[in-house]
């Protein structure tokens, strides 16, 4: 739309009633807790918590190694898992068969307490030998 020239630009405003303020505070507090007990709750019945983390194929992603390490970090500490795989080079649109088949692994060696990624024998001995909980994280600050 213009007006006296200029393009005017209109934006939604939503704005949460101040009555589900608490209420909604209360819920975004206890999420992690919540979440952790129930990962303790899998282990206590026998579950491999297995994390899983990816990141996108993108030339320009400088950061790469950080934003994987840190997304392993917050699984082992946020998540518990057991253990962790990841993708350092695909999009969400490839299916799972299909990742990491592009050799771009060379990432691993720099980065802390990971396991491989999604096609490595490690991952492949753990399924055969455990009752699995695959968790996905794809974004570092998720938790």
């Amino acid at each position: 739309m213009e007006k006296d020239g200029q393009k005017v630009r209109f934006r939604a405003l939503n704005v949460l009633d101040d009555k589900y303020h608490d209420q909604i505070a209360k819920k975004i507090s206890s999420t992690l807790e919540d979440h952790k007990t129930y990962m303790k709750k899998l282990k206590n019945e026998g579950f491999h918590i297995i994390g899983y983390c990816r990141k996108s194929d993108l030339k320009k992603e400088r950061n790469l190694q950080n934003l994987l390490q840190q997304m392993v970090v917050n699984l082992y500490k946020r998540s518990l898992v057991d253990s962790v795989f990841a993708s350092p080079c695909c999009n969400s649109n490839v299916p799972f068969s299909k990742r990491d088949l592009n050799g771009k692994t060379m990432i691993f060696s720099a980065l802390q307490n990971i396991h491989g990624d999604s096609k490595g024998k490690s991952i492949t001995a753990i399924v055969k030998q455990n009752k699995i909980c695959l968790y996905s994280i794809y974004v570092v600050t998720l938790f």
